[in-house]
């Protein structure tokens, strides 16, 4: 957990006291919201996140909550492989599975789709 809010930290370049939770929460709040002030959204990519723990998916469960009266700052991308889904409908990721808007899968593609790709 510590390391993912390092790596926040130093991969948006944010401008935290140091790399605890809380500084780095307090700079990404401020980061989403100077963006949301000029029109644009943050939005932050977990690739692989079918690998993530259940203790860091409770954490970014957590950023889901960077917002203001007006709305969400912060947009959570979970990419991952189909165990990601099995891992969203544990019970303890009810928050989480919650706050998902938008839920793609790709499928394998045909011979028509492989020549067009």
């Amino acid at each position: 957990v510590e390391e993912l809010f390092e790596l926040l930290a130093y991969d948006l370049q944010l401008q935290a006291t140091n790399t605890r939770k809380v500084a780095v929460l307090y700079a990404l709040q401020q980061r989403a919201a100077r963006l949301a002030d000029g029109g644009q959204t943050l939005a932050v990519l977990f690739d692989d996140a079918h690998l993530l723990s259940r203790e860091l998916l409770l954490e970014i469960e957590l950023l889901e909550n960077i917002e203001t009266r007006w709305g969400k700052l912060l947009q959570v991308v979970l990419s991952g492989r189909p165990e990601l889904y099995e891992a969203l409908g544990r019970a303890d990721h009810v928050g989480l599975r919650q706050r998902v808007s938008l839920q793609a899968r790709v499928g394998p593609l045909d011979a028509a789709d492989t020549r067009g790709y």
